[in-house]
């Protein structure tokens, strides 16, 4: 997408599966269930989208994702398929390195897992 002279895109870092009733809070399952399937364990699954925006020369991380320093049972709970960020932005022909700013939208696991690989906030 562009707005005036910047770029931004959409780069994953996978997925993973969070109780439905936690997200929606008090909507109904007969409602949001019909749009968000859940598994055996009410989880729903989430996409781990972090933006790139691309401005004034500078490349501009928003959020980094889950990472994959997770242990086995986080990683099973939450049935995580993340860890993909880097890989990513190499389709955007970057590497981590090339990120010059980060900024972290709020300091929840699933978007600042990703952090340590980004020089920027090393």
């Amino acid at each position: 997408m562009k707005v005036g002279t910047s770029d931004i895109h959409i780069v994953s870092d996978g997925s993973l599966r969070m109780d439905g009733g936690s997200i929606f809070g008090i909507v109904p399952k007969a409602i949001w269930s019909k749009t968000h399937k859940p598994d055996r364990l009410n989880r729903i699954e989430i996409a781990l989208n972090c933006l790139l925006i691309q401005a004034n020369n500078s490349n501009i991380l928003v959020d980094t994702g889950i990472g994959n320093k997770h242990n086995r049972t986080i990683k099973t709970r939450f049935n995580m398929r993340g860890g993909n960020l880097v890989k990513n932005l190499e389709d955007h022909g970057l590497s981590p390195n090339d990120i010059d700013f980060v900024i972290l939208t709020h300091l929840h696991f699933d978007h600042v897992g990703g952090a340590p690989h980004i020089k920027t906030v090393s």
